[in-house]
């Protein structure tokens, strides 16, 4: 599977909306439990198809749930760090690697 940045268009035009949102939630409870709920739904999607690779013996045996909220964190992080200084991030190149690095790791 190879993730373009063609595919991340639609999201990545929101990011200083998105990066607001998160200072807000920072201070407001209400937001900070909608970003959660958020997180928490996109978490719950990668867990079933990480325990799918453990289970299939594609993976190692790791914890689904810690390894769903690493990857998470690892591509938000890129893409965060891209709209703060895209001159610095090749988004499209760092995903790629990202990922390289990310299915390297957690593979047999």
């Amino acid at each position: 599977m190879r993730i373009s940045l063609n595919d991340l268009i639609p999201m990545l035009e929101h990011m200083p909306l998105t990066n607001k949102f998160f200072a807000f939630a920072q201070r407001e409870k209400s937001i900070r439990n909608t970003l959660k709920k958020y997180f928490r739904s996109y978490v719950e999607l990668l867990i079933p198809i990480i325990q799918q690779g453990i289970d299939s013996g594609e993976f190692r045996a790791i914890n689904a749930g810690e390894t769903a909220i690493a990857a998470s964190a690892n591509f938000g992080g890129t893409i965060l760090l891209w709209d703060y200084d895209p001159e610095t991030v090749d988004l499209d190149h760092c995903l790629e690697t990202d990922f390289g690095l990310f299915l390297n790791d957690i593979k047999v």
